[in-house]
């Protein structure tokens, strides 16, 4: 009995199994991972399986499975019609691992894969990948020929869905070694979080790249990336397709201003996992981290040394447009190298270069000032480093390459690395004069996104708590068997379920006619807001069906005769049950709440700018659910409306964001037991009022999950 783990036995395997390989085609897909092992370090046993028995790649053939003696792991290289049936006999003797390549199976046959993983010992590996690489072990489970197989070694882990994108990023983060290289195709099994949590334990592993198309099991890649934190080894992640041109039409505002891709931002800025935009960026990310100690630039506040200023500037605007931190230099640093370059302004971006009057060594010294600065986190060198440049424009740098390997070797100093000023691949020369002492990044926005991402990987999430005033267990059971009661959320019930949680509205009257709604705008008093009351209308004021600003009996009468007319006309078959009289709150700013739930991801909660120009604003920042009150008012700070309430060129009094925050947090609460039958709200407007910054809702939407 094999007593290491399916996980063990897949990326450390003593013994393989290769079912598929041809007698008669050497460009069979099982002849190649043959011969990629055999032209590795791989020293275990590699049985082959053929019906036809002899000799294949100059190795005896095992005609059927059940001879086998059971391998860590088995490669299928087979037809999709043939994986199943051959995943099951490896069951039943006892494979430890199976990696699937096989593309095109059919429902069917992805079901069966799924039963047999479901119910089995043995871990499955695709279907649709190129397969794995142990590169610090020489085992090349790879699916072609010599592709990959000579990638360095080193400590960085690249766990890709796509197997051309773990092939463009191994490659592009050269120099840097690899310790593993996964292409995990369709994860119909095993997933992304599997291969984390494996690696968090991984001695050969430092720093952890993801390239996903998706997350199947939420709760298990945070539990994986929480592995990974404990265990000092940053992610970095390329999320694809996160602009779904597909996506679904949304019933809520918010459904439309919120993004596809929001439920996975969300996630991720909650985990603290940082984020790039392609592959370059990633490469870049994964090769300062490989390098550098501790494998973060802590507050990431970065100063940077050129010896152009035209370079210096654009590093200025490159950094502005990335949030990255370019601190102003303290007064005795700038002091000290005001004393080594006297005929230079002293900024960050710091031109160096460009001295008529400082020694030799200035360039030198200035650099190991910058590189020994309290206010400081790590220090950027911009030189011209690209292959493309001649032997002698290359070697005008060689003097200040120099140099930053000399201050980067120094103790008690800051990170030092260098970013080429251009993205095409870096000059032999210079990668021979640093000696992989540190990095060299291609390209400035790289180089300055790899230095926002060195920041992260820092904070553990910690769920907020629930305020006691909240749904109890019992209440939530009831709330959800009055959404299970019914087909549409009324507005009757959109208001009991939102008060539940705390969240208010203004004074406002269902009215039969128009005499009843003259009654109840004389209890709320003038000026009211009249709309149309309709089961069938989400949003009124699309449909002409909203009128402000009504200050007595008569205007409110004309109201609802103009209401009733338009809405009649724009849309015949809605039921018009009567008219809804709000109080009119003056002089409010107005905002936006709501949440869109994710079917795997769950809901995502979002607020705005509102109004009826919401989804032309675009304004809204998103969290996970549930919220807590801080961050909720965190999300708030980062939006236009954030701004204004804070008093943006006296728009309005500086306002406090507190009861807005309060309830961005309840709404996060009643998504997060309520968003698996509620996949939409949308609060809108929601009332802010200047100064004090009371709430109050004008309109709410909630919309049922579709029965399927």
């Amino acid at each position: 009995m094999n007593t290491r783990t399916p996980m063990d036995r897949l990326f450390r395997p003593a013994r393989i199994a290769i079912i598929g390989a041809s007698a008669r085609r050497t460009d069979a897909g099982g002849n190649q991972v043959i011969r990629n092992l055999q032209n590795s370090r791989y020293d275990g046993v590699i049985d082959v399986v053929n019906p036809s028995g002899g000799i294949i790649e100059g190795l005896p053939v095992t005609t059927s499975v059940d001879q086998l003696t059971p391998p860590d792991v088995a490669f299928l290289a087979l037809p999709a019609p043939a994986v199943p049936d051959a995943l099951a006999q490896l069951e039943a003797i006892g494979c430890g691992a199976a990696v699937v390549p096989s593309s095109g199976l059919t429902h069917a046959q992805e079901e069966q894969v799924r039963q047999i993983a479901a119910r089995s010992s043995m871990v499955i590996h695709g279907p649709n990948c190129m397969g794995l690489i142990n590169a610090n072990d020489g085992i090349p489970l790879w699916l072609d020929e010599g592709n990959l197989v000579d990638v360095p070694v080193g400590n960085i882990a690249l766990v890709a869905q796509s197997g051309s994108a773990a092939i463009f990023v191994a490659r592009s983060a050269a120099p840097s070694g690899f310790s593993k290289i996964v292409s995990t195709g369709n994860e119909m099994a095993l997933g992304a979080a599997d291969y984390v949590s494996w690696l968090a334990d991984d001695p050969d592993t430092a720093v952890i790249g993801l390239v996903l198309e998706s997350i199947q099991d939420p709760a298990h890649f945070r539990s994986a990336v929480g592995k990974s934190r404990a265990s000092g080894k940053p992610i970095v992640v390329l999320k694809v397709g996160r602009t779904d041109s597909g996506a679904r039409a949304t019933t809520a505002h918010t459904g439309a201003v919120v993004a596809p891709s929001a439920a996975y931002e969300a996630l991720f800025e909650e985990l603290d996992v940082p984020t790039v935009a392609d592959y370059d960026e990633l490469a870049t990310s994964l090769q300062l981290l490989a390098q550098l100690p501790g494998r973060s630039l802590r507050g990431g506040r970065l100063g940077v040394i050129t010896i152009s200023g035209g370079q210096a500037a654009m590093a200025a605007d490159l950094a502005e447009d990335l949030g990255v931190e370019l601190p102003t230099l303290g007064a005795d640093l700038a002091r000290s190298i005001a004393e080594v370059l006297p005929d230079i302004p002293i900024n960050n971006p710091l031109d160096a270069g460009g001295t008529l009057v400082g020694a030799e060594t200035s360039y030198e010294e200035a650099l190991d000032l910058m590189a020994s600065a309290p206010d400081l986190d790590g220090v950027m060198v911009l030189l011209d480093c690209q292959s493309t440049l001649n032997d002698i424009e290359i070697a005008y740098e060689d003097e200040y390459i120099v140099a930053a390997r000399k201050v980067a070797g120094r103790s008690d100093r800051l990170p030092v690395f260098v970013a080429s000023s251009s993205s095409v691949n870096i000059h032999e020369r210079t990668r021979t004069l640093l000696d992989d002492q540190l990095p060299v990044l291609r390209g400035v926005r790289n180089a300055l996104v790899a230095t926002r991402v060195a920041t992260r990987n820092t904070r553990h999430p910690v769920r907020p708590d629930r305020p006691a005033d909240l749904p109890t267990p019992v209440d939530v059971e009831d709330l959800r068997s009055s959404i299970a009661a019914v087909d549409v959320i009324s507005p009757d019930l959109t208001r009991d379920l939102l008060r539940s949680y705390g969240i208010s509205f203004v004074a406002r009257a269902n009215a039969a006619d128009v005499d009843a709604a003259v009654t109840a705008a004389e209890e709320i008093g003038y000026p009211v807001v009249l709309k149309i009351d309709s089961p069938d209308i989400a949003h009124r004021s699309d449909v002409g069906g909203v009128v402000v600003g009504i200050s007595d009996a008569a205007e409110l009468a004309s109201a609802a005769a103009q209401v009733f007319e338009t809405v009649s006309a724009s849309c015949p078959t809605a039921t018009l049950t009567g008219f809804e009289v709000q109080e009119q709150v003056r002089d409010a700013v107005e905002a936006f709440a709501g949440y869109v739930s994710d079917p795997i991801l769950g809901p995502t909660v979002a607020v705005g700018s509102g109004g009826v120009l919401v989804e032309l604003i675009d304004d809204a920042a998103v969290a996970t659910c549930p919220t807590g009150p801080d961050k909720a008012a965190g999300l708030i700070a980062d939006t236009k409306l954030g701004k204004v309430l804070g008093g943006y060129r006296a728009l309005v009094l500086p306002t406090d964001t507190a009861p807005l925050a309060d309830l961005v947090s309840r709404l996060s609460w009643l998504a997060a037991d309520l968003g698996d039958q509620l996949t939409e709200a949308d609060l809108n407007p929601v009332l802010v009022e200047p100064g004090s910054g009371r709430v109050r809702i004008v309109d709410a939407l909630l919309v049922k999950k579709e029965q399927q």
